[in-house]
C-alpha cells in the first residue's frame, strides 16, 4: 500500500488573482492522500485548466479549493506526464 495513492472525484474551485472572479470545475478524478497534496501537484492544475476549454485555458487562475467527494480505489503514483495522460 506505500506505493500506492487514492484516487478521488473531486471538485476544484479556482479563481482569477485580479479580479476574484471564481470558476468551478466538477468530476476531476486526481490521485493524492490530501487535498492539500492535490492542490499543491503542477500535473493536476494543468488538468483541471485544460478542462475548462479554449475560451478559459488562457487566463490566469489559482486554485484554491479542492473538494475530495469520493474515493475509487488505489493506484500508482505519478511519475511523470506521460503516466498521467
Amino acid at each position: 500500500m506505500e506505493n500506492k495513492l487514492p484516487i478521488w472525484m473531486t471538485d476544484w474551485t479556482l479563481e482569477h488573482p485580479k479580479k476574484k472572479n471564481q470558476v468551478i470545475v466538477k468530476d476531476v478524478i486526481c490521485k493524492g492522500w490530501t487535498s492539500k497534496d492535490i492542490i499543491n501537484n503542477e500535473m493536476l492544475i494543468k488538468k483541471v485548466l485544460s478542462k475548462l476549454g479554449n475560451k478559459k485555458k488562457n487566463l490566469i487562475l489559482v486554485p484554491i479549493h479542492v473538494k475530495l467527494k469520493s474515493q475509487h480505489g488505489y493506484g500508482p503514483k505519478y511519475e511523470n506526464e506521460k503516466l498521467f495522460s
